[in-house]
């Protein structure tokens, strides 16, 4: 399970470089055994598993691992079972932030809000809310993930947006993003859900993001 930290539902208005380094958006996960309920260990995740949100496990009931998407952190977190029955983890995906200017801070995490994995445990999908990207992973290796498609469809980072990023030599950027009806999208991906083939994805934008 994910515990939540105190100021959660209160992103991106409170996000500090000092609300962060206070651990204020939760940084564990908690394992219990089932059905009985008791807690068997907390692993700390530290400041590379900032603000875990979804946890899923790989859908063979063979392999007992699974990933933690954490947002603020931007990062992928593998969890799995040693020889011994306890648990441990590592950082699997790990996604740059932007340097960014007339934005709330100077760097703009992903802010990794949902993820999905395949029904044959192949892929693994995710949506970076700020940056507006949604990503594809292969993962039959669930060690060594491997970036094999991106899409951008909204997000802070795009183009008619005043938040501008910052590439090589200082020069700036803006991601094409598609239009709907004429219409650009304001909002970020969020929640998504992806088709039993697995081949379709229907995506859920948030349009409460802030630019």
């Amino acid at each position: 399970s994910v515990p939540l930290g105190e100021h959660h539902q209160r992103l991106p208005k409170d996000l500090t470089s000092k609300t962060v380094s206070d651990g204020l958006y939760g940084k564990h996960l908690h394992v219990y055994s089932w059905p009985e309920g008791e807690l068997k260990q907390i692993l700390d995740l530290g400041d590379t598993g900032l603000l875990p949100l979804e946890v899923r496990f790989l859908h063979d009931p063979d392999k007992a691992t699974g990933f933690a998407g954490c947002a603020l952190s931007s990062t992928m977190v593998r969890f799995f079972k040693n020889d011994d029955e306890t648990w441990s983890h590592e950082v699997a995906i790990s996604v740059e932030p932007l340097k960014v200017e007339n934005w709330i801070l100077p760097e703009m995490p992903t802010l990794i809000t949902d993820f999905l994995i395949s029904l044959d445990d192949r892929f693994l999908y995710c949506s970076n809310w700020l940056h507006g990207d949604i990503r594809q992973y292969n993962i039959e290796d669930p060690k060594t993930p491997v970036l094999t498609g991106q899409l951008h469809v909204g997000g802070l980072v795009q183009k008619g947006s005043h938040v501008l990023a910052l590439g090589e030599e200082g020069k700036t950027f803006q991601f094409d993003v598609p239009k709907i009806k004429g219409q650009r999208l304001r909002g970020g991906p969020q929640m998504f859900q992806l088709s039993l083939d697995p081949t379709r994805y229907n995506k859920f934008h948030n349009h409460c993001i802030q630019e």
